[in-house]
């Protein structure tokens, strides 16, 4: 399991993925998920959806959300700041999806064909000076084709900022021994609160998203360093490497070590591809 953490530059992020699972997380930007093959989980506030092939799934600003992956797939998922679109914000800051999936929305050439070329844009010098103005043609076309195809409601009240809050802390402190009784002590919040909230907004425990942002990190590592696995388990916050490799294969459904060694083989995410 990843976590997404918020991007703060003025730019699109997009890959062509093959394994769609992050924890729970918000942020500031637009997020829009493309199933090519293949079929996730998807959450979003109380909202449970099931993405599947040809289906579209966007998320709006500061929605808390998270995926997992089911079967194995082949998506399109682009990231970017609502101000790129200033023709759409009165609809941004005060509207929200019905629902966030759109089912079949692939089918329609104008939404699969916008997300390939901002893809393919992203990276290109062919485009010279050009490039951003397509890109924003490509994202115009893009959302009023998936306005088009669904239907939008006002923004509910939610405690977006608590919310906020709470994650970022966990996400400063996660690598330390951090209990809910702390949390709630440092943010000045009743612990019987938090725990309502990681139910009812995120769907899991504090305890589990705790464990999946040490599991995010150590999966980095493992990729990313050649630090040792007991090193590792205690660099992100484990007791002991015993309760790190439980909970490793709980969450990713291998040990560290084979996690690293698949790794080590040819990357099997695109993240941009010219040619389509």
């Amino acid at each position: 399991m990843n976590f997404f953490f918020e991007n703060p530059k003025h730019e699109i992020y997009g890959i062509y993925g093959q394994s769609l699972a992050y924890a729970p997380h918000l942020h500031n930007h637009l997020e829009l998920v493309g199933m090519i093959e293949g079929k996730a989980m998807a959450y979003v506030e109380e909202k449970v959806y099931e993405i599947n092939s040809g289906d579209a799934f966007f998320i709006f600003p500061n929605q808390i959300h998270h995926y997992e992956k089911i079967a194995d797939e082949n998506y399109i998922l682009l990231l970017f700041p609502m101000d790129i679109l200033p023709e759409y914000t009165s609809v941004f800051h005060s509207k929200v999806p019905k629902s966030a999936l759109i089912p079949g929305a692939l089918k329609n050439r104008h939404v699969l064909r916008s997300m390939q070329e901002i893809l393919a844009l992203k990276d290109s010098t062919e485009s010279g000076s050009y490039r951003d103005y397509l890109t924003k043609g490509y994202l115009l076309i893009l959302f009023g084709q998936l306005f088009a195809l669904s239907e939008l409601e006002d923004t509910p009240h939610v405690d977006v900022q608590t919310v906020k809050l709470l994650l970022d802390y966990c996400i400063g402190h996660y690598k330390d021994e951090i209990s809910l009784d702390q949390v709630a002590t440092r943010l000045h919040l009743s612990k019987f609160y938090i725990s309502h909230l990681f139910s009812q907004k995120l769907h899991l425990s504090y305890s589990d998203y705790i464990r999946s942002l040490r599991i995010s990190e150590a999966c980095r590592l493992l990729t990313e360093t050649s630090l040792g696995i007991t090193e590792i388990s205690y660099q992100v916050g484990f007791p002991t490497p015993r309760t790190f490799n439980r909970a490793f294969l709980k969450y990713v459904g291998r040990t560290p070590r084979e996690y690293r060694y698949q790794k080590k083989r040819p990357e099997t995410i695109i993240t941009i591809m010219e040619d389509h």
